[in-house]
């Protein structure tokens, strides 16, 4: 669904270099991505979304990507994360980052692996403000 009465500037950069001078030949790239995000009643800021991502092709077909994906949201409002139990978030300014790296194996070999590890952290007090309601034994049924 599409947010109303926001403006949104993006701007995306992308590399990509062939090594085949190398024995086992890959192709490393990155890409670059921000949205900055603010509100159209007067331009104030809303929220910023940073990508930076690293992956690199072997030749054999194995695919390996780090990166880094950031974030800045300010709430005004409280916002429901779920009615049913009540969970909301209280307003005020939330930065949040995840690092992952991702890789994926050679799909031709008879066996191959895939996954994706990745850690993150949610920044100023996130967890503190974050609150669920109970639920009454009447209400539980």
């Amino acid at each position: 669904m599409p947010r109303a009465g926001i403006a949104c500037a993006d701007g995306h950069v992308a590399s990509i270099r062939r090594r085949s001078a190398i024995r086992h030949g890959c192709a490393n790239s990155f890409h670059y991505q921000i949205s900055n995000i603010s509100r159209e009643d007067g331009g104030a800021f809303d929220s910023r979304y940073i990508d930076y991502h690293s992956p690199t092709t072997r030749q054999s077909g194995t695919f390996i990507e780090g990166g880094v994906n950031a974030n800045t949201e300010i709430l005004n409002d409280v916002s429901t994360m779920n009615g049913r139990r009540q969970i909301t978030i209280a307003p005020g300014c939330y930065d949040c980052y995840a690092c992952f790296v991702f890789w994926r194996g050679d799909r031709s070999a008879r066996l191959s692996f895939s996954g994706r590890g990745g850690f993150g952290r949610l920044l100023r007090r996130a967890s503190s403000r974050i609150s669920s309601g109970r639920r009454s034994a009447s209400a539980a049924g």
